[in-house]
């Protein structure tokens, strides 16, 4: 288990990279697991089934949404376009913010990932940044874990 929010996950990717915490204000919290890597199947499922189950706990509502590399690996190219076509089709209006929280000691390959990540983010009109840690990206938008989440 990462370490999110120090409870238990709401979910957890099917191969086991990360962990999903659904939050309020509305959004969720993606940990991946130390030294996991991110792949299309486990960016497919977060993008379909974690976003259905958000999506019909908050109808037509804007999502936080945060995703904490600290402990990853790295990532397929595949997912990461994956991911970016997923922010896509959700659209600028249902984001208020994208945090990617990176610390710099990670794998030069996830802080680069992560800032073509924000970079793309900005082009499509949507609040993204790369956080070196999730103190600091939960001082710039609090959010906690819902009490009682949706069922992926």
């Amino acid at each position: 288990m990462s370490q999110g929010f120090g409870t238990t996950p709401h979910g957890s990717a099917p191969d086991g990279s990360f962990d999903v915490w659904f939050t309020d204000p509305p959004g969720l919290l993606v940990a991946m697991r130390l030294g996991a890597r991110l792949t299309v199947s486990s960016a497919e499922w977060l993008a379909t089934h974690v976003y259905r189950a958000m999506d019909a706990r908050y109808p037509g509502k804007p999502f936080y949404f945060f995703h904490d590399w600290g402990a990853a690996l790295g990532y397929e190219t595949a997912a990461r376009t994956r991911m970016n076509k997923w922010a896509a089709a959700v659209g600028r209006d249902r984001i208020n913010h994208v945090g990617l929280i990176v610390s710099p000691q990670a794998p030069t390959l996830v802080r680069m990932g992560a800032s073509m990540a924000t970079l793309a983010m900005s082009l499509l009109g949507v609040s993204a940044r790369v956080y070196d840690n999730r103190t600091q990206a939960l001082a710039a938008h609090p959010i906690a874990p819902l009490a009682e989440p949706p069922t992926i």
